[in-house]
């Protein structure tokens, strides 16, 4: 099977990678490898099982242990109690450590093209989702939501939702044609904000999750986008401690200052309007240098106001229709050579909805499945299934399953197939595949799932 080849032609360290992870059983009661199982639960999300118990039927079929055990040495298969207890006691910190592998992986072969904004940053998009909520199921670490219960319902006291939500850093480039995971955080609660009845929160989740990529990767240059939660002085301020650049959606209900400013000093702001092949105009805006709060609000903490630039983009149509509206902040330099490349950024933020937690959610991963909620497996599960996704969107930017895909239909319909012949037949396994992969970036990836 040319994706079992794939990977190993791609990743040939993945076992290892996922064997050095510590685990915590006891030596003398191991029946199963800690790596076999996070391989499974890999595999699951890959081949778009519906839950973990059809999974693991499904997998104890002999055709299923010949066609893995022949690539990963796969010796067996759990329960699916048996491989929620294993992967309960991981944490989302080890997950994030194969994550950060894979994409030194993909960085030394060199495959991503167009990756540098401005000839010398890569963009790194970032936003949170909610993947599991419940009225019943929870635990200590779960965020709470009270709702209203409607009139007609008997239990008059408000009701509770338990809620397990994300926060995800991913990968992109200014076109937006592929978008990598690359670290993850999970917004939990602690003992700590219980004991004030708080909940965790993107906002800071995010502290947390700039420190980590830092932490794991040191020496690269990163521009931190995302939308307008975070365009806040304290995330500003963070990156600029931690070496970041950043390009934040910029609104005037939330950002009054910086709009009030950018009017106020209306004789420096510049202009600048480009007309496309289509007759659309594109027409930018931008001004550097203003404040991003009031300068008496920071006269009690003695720190000044953060210096910021404001870019702001229309594209218009032929017919004077404005198509698509938006503005940002960023401590990038502003001029007609760099807001045509940072508004295509700006506009890339998008693609970590549409590529990742909508594949994650709508596209066959089954992400808001409960698979299991004893310890750390809610943060886990996800993890395997941020893994799953860049091992798959490798693959389908692989030129060599282009017309398998096409035959297929669609790219969800193509990995059921493939769930079909795993658990069905003995494959044989590729062994001829090229040592370079040649891999297209240029033409767009449909993730229809008709």
């Amino acid at each position: 099977m040319d994706f079992l080849a794939f990977i190993q032609r791609l990743f040939p360290d993945l076992k290892q990678w996922l064997s050095r992870l510590p685990d915590k059983r006891e030596a003398h009661k191991l029946c199963f490898l800690q790596s076999d199982a996070l391989l499974l639960g890999i595999f699951m999300f890959t081949f778009r099982f519906p839950s973990l118990r059809d999974f693991c039927v499904s997998a104890r079929a002999d055709e299923f242990l010949i066609n893995l055990g022949s690539c990963f040495k796969i010796q067996g298969v759990p329960s699916d109690d048996g491989l929620r207890y294993i992967l309960s006691r991981l944490e989302a910190g080890q997950i994030n450590w194969v994550l950060k592998n894979m994409n030194e992986t993909i960085r030394t072969r060199k495959i991503l093209k167009d990756q540098f904004i401005l000839d010398e940053y890569e963009l790194v998009v970032m936003d949170g989702s909610g993947h599991l909520a419940s009225s019943k199921i929870h635990h200590d670490c779960c965020l709470i939501r009270k709702y209203d219960p409607p009139p007609n319902d008997d239990d008059s006291d408000r009701k509770l939702i338990y809620m397990h939500h994300e926060l995800v850093l991913a990968l992109t480039n200014k076109f937006a044609r592929y978008t990598i995971p690359i670290l993850y955080e999970p917004i939990r609660n602690t003992e700590k904000l219980q004991e004030f009845e708080k909940n965790d929160c993107e906002l800071n989740a995010a502290k947390r999750a700039l420190f980590k990529l830092r932490d794991h990767y040191p020496h690269r240059k990163f521009i931190i986008s995302g939308d307008n939660l975070f365009a806040v002085t304290s995330i500003v301020e963070q990156l600029q401690v931690l070496g970041y650049s950043y390009l934040f959606t910029a609104k005037p209900e939330r950002n009054k200052e910086v709009f009030f400013n950018k009017d106020f000093l209306s004789f420096k702001v510049q202009s600048l309007e480009r007309l496309d092949h289509q007759g659309r105009r594109h027409r930018y805006t931008y001004i550097e240098n203003i404040d991003m709060v009031a300068t008496i609000s920071r006269t009690s903490s003695k720190r000044p106001s953060p210096k910021t630039n404001l870019l702001e983009y229309e594209e218009i149509c032929s017919e004077g229709e404005i198509l698509y509206k938006n503005a940002w902040i960023t401590d990038l330099p502003l001029n007609e050579t760099t807001v045509v490349e940072l508004a295509l950024a700006g506009r890339a933020r998008f693609s970590i909805e549409n590529r990742v937690f909508n594949v994650l959610k709508n596209h066959g991963f089954n992400i808001e499945h409960n698979y299991g909620h004893a310890g750390n497996l809610p943060e886990v599960f996800f993890g395997l299934a941020l893994i799953a996704l860049v091992i798959t969107q490798m693959y389908i930017l692989w030129t060599g399953v282009h017309p398998k895909i096409r035959a297929s239909g669609s790219i969800a319909r193509h990995f059921r197939n493939l769930q079909v012949l795993i658990t069905q037949t003995i494959l044989k396994i590729e062994t001829s595949m090229p040592s370079y992969l040649k891999f297209n970036l240029v033409d767009k990836i449909n993730y229809n799932t008709s």
